[in-house]
């Protein structure tokens, strides 16, 4: 069967495999954001398959591709391609382990009020690496632990904001402006 390698974060890498491996057909995610990047190989490019810690391999399904022959070196992603799919991989990758990350704390603050949040939230990322067949070592820890601090810094500074306004205005909107008609 083709592969596909893609150089992509390791964190971002084994959470892809695990969910890959759950869905191998066409239809997972993953093969919803590949669709679209997948080249052909230019005619003047020899193949390159690069191998290494830091490349995610992806299996191809040949009849899911659509228009594409998929065979033995025939499409790659390109550059540019590449680095879309990472973009979009680590907004799917974020969107995922924030709802993750949010339903455990809300419901550890509503059951279990005593308890060490900092403590708390370590074991909810233990069990986040573990759903999702990811590794727990010391490197994604950091960055997990460091992603969501972040964004619950960035979301309270959001909701003083919207505070300061009033309440009444969405910071994702742009500001409604009353339309003044002269006849």
């Amino acid at each position: 069967m083709p592969k596909l390698t893609i150089k992509t974060e390791p964190y971002l890498r084994e959470f892809i495999l695990g969910k890959y491996k759950e869905n191998t057909s066409g239809y997972s995610f993953i093969m919803l954001i590949l669709k679209p990047l997948v080249e052909y190989i230019p005619a003047d490019k020899a193949p390159i398959i690069a191998h290494g810690e830091e490349y995610l391999e992806l299996e191809l399904p040949q009849y899911e591709f659509g228009a594409f022959n998929v065979r033995f070196d025939t499409v790659y992603l390109s550059p540019e391609n590449a680095k879309e799919f990472n973009r979009l991989a680590i907004a799917w990758f974020r969107d995922i382990y924030y709802s993750y990350m949010d339903d455990k704390v809300r419901y550890a603050n509503k059951f279990y009020p005593g308890y060490g949040r900092k403590a708390f939230i370590k074991n909810t990322i233990i069990q986040f690496c573990s759903d999702n067949n990811m590794n727990f070592n010391k490197d994604n820890y950091e960055n997990l632990k460091k992603g969501y601090y972040r964004m619950r810094k960035k979301r309270e500074k959001d909701e003083k904001k919207q505070k300061s306004l009033g309440g009444l205005v969405s910071l994702k909107c742009p500001p409604v402006v009353p339309l003044i008609f002269m006849l």
